[in-house]
């Protein structure tokens, strides 16, 4: 007959699902968020814990960097039909205060953590604070007089050194207890 039909195409704009995960967290769970490419939306705030640290953000692998920030208003994070993208929480190690209270009988000592000599970031008297990261491995040896020990609080962040011989004592900060 002729007559021009004309034709709309019509879009339908794909969706998507952010999947979090909590990279070592050691509490919480979060459910999966929904999206719409084109549709700007925030990320859920996230409700993961991990003890002894921080939540920095939200990266694309388990050892990434953060690329969003908590509850951070994102868009289009994948162009696939029904996709999935992986947010990986990423942690910061949070600050440990070491003390140390150095007694009469001690000739001198050294405070390594991981492996690296450490000076103290404040003194006073004989009391020496040492500033470090949750989970770091403190070593301290230290030189004393004969007939004294390292005494040892085994449950604290806190050494009071007046001890008798070269000794070391190796331990695992977690947290100011």
């Amino acid at each position: 007959d002729g007559s021009t039909v004309t034709l709309y195409a019509r879009w339908t704009a794909n969706k998507y699902t952010v999947v979090f995960n909590g990279n070592t967290n050691t509490s919480g769970s979060m459910n999966n968020q929904s999206f719409t490419y084109d549709v700007a939306k925030a990320l859920t705030a996230n409700v993961f814990v991990k003890t002894g640290y921080t939540f920095a953000g939200w990266a694309t692998s388990a050892d990434g960097e953060v690329v969003h920030g908590n509850s951070a208003e994102v868009s289009n994070l994948t162009t696939d039909v029904n996709g999935r993208v992986d947010l990986y929480a990423k942690w910061t190690a949070n600050d440990v205060t070491l003390t140390i209270t150095v007694g009469a009988q001690a000739t001198g000592y050294t405070v390594t953590v991981n492996g690296t000599p450490v000076n103290y970031t404040s003194k006073n008297g004989n009391v020496y604070t040492y500033g470090i990261k949750y989970d770091n491995v403190v070593s301290i040896s230290a030189n004393t007089s004969t007939g004294y020990v390292i005494d040892e609080a085994t449950t604290s962040s806190v050494f009071t050194i007046a001890g008798d011989k070269s000794v070391s004592y190796a331990f695992t900060i977690q947290g100011n207890v």
